[in-house]
């Protein structure tokens, strides 16, 4: 099971703030010089944890709800730090271990934090504290790899993903055996991605307004995929792009993406060719080599090796 203590800490080590499990911990006030100080503190209690009905592997969500306390000089820093902190956490994960030795996958889902009405006379009748009030879910896999670990990459640009599919399709044939039977045989096989995005100023999305706008087939692309920490490198072209309006939501992208092939792909004069007996490549960006034009040299391997 994952450790509690564990993810009270880490949110007590990203915001600076002491937190504890039981509100009976709570520092007190102590006097400096002619002032009342309170500092800044609050609880971390653990709701249920909600489990998916299966054995194993574990999945289940831990929902945390955070009080801390903030004097009235000090309330605003708080509510805007405790913001920001949500914001960062929010989408990513990391590995933890849990109270059984084993290794879980935690993926943070935040809510920005709440302000609550002053409380007043607290610790035998001296000062005067805010709550500040916020909720994270924690979406935890045992040995799982979280959904915020994948990333995508078009051309050297990040893009935000909603969702993410690879596909392997195989075309297959009918013959006839001597026996007078049919059978199926595999003959080609393509790689595929499918994935949505939300249609942003940004230079990747252009990229697909251009795609849907003119004829984007035969135009190599440099994507890289990471799921789990590893990357692959694949050179593709664009297969279906479009986009949906749906007030009031933003716009999204719906993209598929297929590998080229080598003799079909429209290549310009920044591309070439080099024979190799490496069946694959792993992208790694500190290999990479800027020219003097900055124009940057990545090295692809397609899959039959060339």
């Amino acid at each position: 099971m994952i450790d509690f203590e564990k993810l009270r800490k880490a949110y007590q080590d990203a915001t600076g703030y002491t937190v504890f499990m039981e509100e009976g911990e709570l520092l007190d006030f102590y006097r400096e010089k002619n002032e009342i100080v309170k500092p800044i503190c609050g609880t971390f209690k653990v709701n249920p944890v909600t489990l998916t009905a299966i054995q194993r592997p574990f999945i289940g969500i831990v929902t945390a709800n955070i009080t801390l306390l903030a004097p009235p000089s000090e309330w605003e820093s708080v509510r805007d730090k405790v913001n920001d902190i949500a914001l960062v956490l929010n989408g990513t994960s990391e590995k933890m271990e849990g109270t059984d030795g084993e290794i879980y996958s935690v993926a943070y889902n935040c809510e920005t934090c709440t302000v609550g009405d002053r409380i007043l006379d607290i610790a035998a009748g001296v000062g005067e504290v805010f709550p500040i009030v916020q909720l994270i879910s924690y979406i935890v896999i045992e040995d799982g790899v979280s959904a915020y670990d994948a990333k995508l990459w078009i051309d050297g640009e990040e893009v935000p993903i909603l969702s993410l599919a690879e596909n392997k399709v195989v075309a297959s044939s009918v013959y006839a055996n001597g026996r007078g039977s049919a059978g199926m045989a595999a003959e080609t096989e393509t790689y595929g991605i499918d994935f949505t995005t939300p249609y942003t100023s940004s230079k990747v999305c252009e990229l697909f307004r251009s795609a849907i706008d003119g004829r984007a087939s035969g135009k190599p692309h440099c994507v890289v995929i990471e799921k789990n920490g590893k990357k692959t490198a694949k050179i593709m072209q664009f297969g279906n792009v479009s986009n949906s309006v749906s007030p009031p939501q933003n716009i999204g992208f719906n993209v598929s993406l297929v590998e080229a092939h080598p003799l079909s792909v429209d290549f310009d004069g920044y591309w070439g060719a080099a024979e190799t007996d490496r069946a694959y490549a792993t992208y790694t960006p500190n290999t990479l080599i800027s020219t003097e034009n900055n124009i940057v040299k990545m090295v692809f391997f397609w899959g039959d090796g060339s």
